[in-house]
């Protein structure tokens, strides 16, 4: 299973649940059930999954694997706010707890790249040749066979 399996499963399996919990409050099984409840669910669970595949994304690209963990960190604000309507949490609380998942999630990023802040290019590895050096190296091989 790779991570592109994951990912949509954990996002429709909160999908589903979602749904199974609303079916079940439309039909009055249960009471405690509301829309602000679903919202929380799946941008929770996409959250979840976002920063878990900027984690273990096996890619180069590092500026994807950063915005991978910002969305994540984005949907686990909303899935905070959800959270907060629910429970009539203290307004004082809210703010520091944005906060701190926004410095969990730039911590992630530096240290999910390595601290660096871009992909490094071919010119700067090590025996880069630009374009004309390698046609004068193909120009000299060419006389050179001649």
């Amino acid at each position: 299973m790779g991570n592109k399996f994951l990912f949509k499963f954990l996002l429709t399996g909160a999908l589903v649940v979602a749904a199974v919990l609303w079916i079940l409050q439309v039909s009055g099984v249960i009471e405690w059930f509301s829309g602000w409840i679903a919202i929380a669910i799946v941008s929770g669970a996409a959250g979840v999954a976002l920063i878990l595949r900027g984690i273990f994304e096996k890619t180069n690209a590092l500026g994807l694997k950063k915005i991978n963990i910002i969305l994540g960190a984005g949907f686990l604000v909303i899935a905070l706010l959800m959270v907060v309507n629910i429970f009539a949490i203290k307004n004082e609380l809210v703010v520091p707890i944005i906060a701190l998942i926004g410095a969990v999630a730039l911590l992630l990023g530096v240290f999910v790249t390595g601290g660096k802040s871009s992909d490094t290019g071919d010119n700067q590895k090590a025996g880069y040749k630009n374009y004309y050096e390698r046609k004068a190296e193909e120009e000299k091989k060419k006389k050179d066979n001649d």
